[in-house]
């Protein structure tokens, strides 16, 4: 399958501070992809790399096969992105301020009028842009991203400042480029969104990706199994302990995670329930996002 985003062991470096580490990213043509990491992280700068905004000191970008930065210009016809907070003329209308970008670009003004029919704002095309809800700033702001009909959009925090609302609103604006066949590379801190969204994800710390792949894949790499107790759980513990084939115990407040194979489920409810320990619940363990983002974030050389 062809790739929208390729880039190899890309690296920028500001002083003696390295920002981007080395970074490998592969995103499928058709996908929406999450950029996910905490602020200072590099997603930024990695984005601006992307768009020939920031030269890398190391390392290589290609959009659809094309080089970043040699051939920047031919490939960046075909993306379009929304960095940061979009900036408009607040005295025009939605449309007008679409209108300058077309005519700046050389593009016929019923760009701007598909564009304002793809993200559901013709109601309020003619409204100033000093008018608008945050919501609504938001969708020009994707509007105008599309003016031009690319095949990749960047967006940088979309849903940032909206009410739950809106957020539900851009997230279906958002599934409906990708139906309609544009590639998405979205990113957000919003890890419930990212979940809900992506079809693949990496995961970024201080410059360097820890996690990259399919969302399904990664919440299921590693089966487990959480197991409530009727009553205390000590006696448990042990006997789960000496069992070959469960790689790890740990106690929570009031279950137990087993890493094992969920098919064995049913031998450790009779184990327990032979050794008179009453089982109260077994089931598999559906990892979210959120976790997995903490686990592979957080800062272990912390006290």
């Amino acid at each position: 399958m062809e790739l929208a985003i390729r880039t190899e062991q890309l690296t920028k470096r500001c002083g003696t501070r390295v920002v981007v580490n080395d970074i490998s990213l592969a995103v499928q043509s058709g996908a929406i992809f999450g950029f996910l990491g905490p602020n200072g992280a590099g997603k930024t700068t990695t984005i601006a790399m992307l768009l020939g905004l920031v030269r890398p000191s190391a390392g290589w970008v290609r959009l659809f096969g094309i080089d970043i930065p040699q051939h920047a210009t031919r490939a960046l016809q075909q993306v379009g992105a929304m960095i940061e907070a979009p900036a408009f003329y607040p005295y025009l209308s939605g449309y007008d301020n679409l209108r300058v970008m077309t005519r700046a670009g050389g593009l016929p003004d019923s760009a701007a009028n598909h564009a304002l029919t793809l993200v559901d704002l013709v109601a309020h095309s003619h409204a100033l842009f000093r008018t608008y809800s945050q919501g609504m700033r938001q969708r020009l702001g994707i509007a105008a991203a599309l003016l031009h009909n690319p095949r990749l959009i960047i967006l940088d925090e979309p849903t940032n400042g909206l009410d739950p609302a809106g957020q539900i609103e851009i997230r279906g604006l958002i599934r409906s480029l990708a139906e309609r066949g544009h590639t998405i590379f979205l990113s957000s801190h919003m890890l419930h969104e990212v979940e809900q969204l992506c079809d693949q994800v990496a995961i970024l710390k201080a410059g360097t990706v820890m996690l990259q792949g399919s969302v399904h894949e990664l919440l299921h790499r590693e089966p487990q199994l959480i197991v409530r107790i009727a009553g205390d759980q000590s006696a448990a513990i042990p006997l789960l302990q000496a069992i070959p084939w469960i790689q790890r115990v740990e106690r929570h407040a009031d279950y137990l995670v087993l890493t094992a194979p969920l098919e064995r489920s049913a031998e450790i409810n009779t184990l327990l329930v032979q050794q008179a320990i009453p089982v109260a619940e077994i089931r598999a363990r559906e990892e979210r996002l959120e976790e997995m983002f903490l686990a592979v974030t957080a800062d272990r050389d912390a006290p």
